[in-house]
């Protein structure tokens, strides 16, 4: 029986050192973050814009269903502290999100038929209003009066449909 009881104590007393050592931390770094912009990325573009969900600002437009985009790198949460270490940024200052221009290149692309506009409601940011494409390029421009639209703040979320690499949806992310 006091073999038994001896065995039962070192297990307990392992285990109480191993919970110690644990919630002490082992004193290695953790592995940096890489950071990863978010949507279809954000470097080796062409000067059209593929399929897939960029981040970035709408540049220009023009009635016959074309818009110039300058694409931007967006991080979120760990990445955008990562990013703004690589470039040389106080962390801190971080939020949870972190805009990357590397190439302020604007890249056009054609406006498919039917596509779709959102942006934010000024009395609820979590609100998202529809509207026309024509009302957001304007809203973008800043030339739509439209109070119960909150004010556009740079950024457009554009989703670029595979067949045809047209725009289907522009949508404008909340900035605070």
């Amino acid at each position: 029986m006091k073999m038994h009881e001896h065995r039962h104590a070192i297990w307990a007393t392992t285990l109480v050192v191993t919970l110690a050592l644990l919630a002490a931390g082992c004193g290695c770094s953790p592995a940096p973050v890489k950071p990863k912009a978010e949507g279809s990325g954000c470097s080796g573009l062409t000067t059209g814009i593929p399929a897939g969900t960029w981040y970035g600002a709408v540049k220009s437009s023009s009635t016959t269903g074309k818009l110039s985009f300058d694409v931007e790198c967006l991080y979120v949460g760990p990445s955008a502290r990562a990013a703004a270490i690589e470039d040389g940024r106080d962390p801190t200052d971080i939020f949870d999100f972190y805009i990357r221009n590397a190439s302020t290149k604007a890249r056009s692309g054609p406006v498919c038929s039917g596509a779709k506009a959102f942006a934010p409601s000024a009395a609820d940011i979590d609100i998202i209003k529809q509207l026309s494409v024509g009302d957001y390029l304007k809203h973008v421009k800043g030339t739509l009066n439209n109070p119960s639209i909150y004010s556009y703040g740079g950024l457009t979320k554009l989703t670029v449909r595979s067949n045809g690499a047209c725009a289907t949806t522009m949508t404008q992310i909340y900035l605070p």
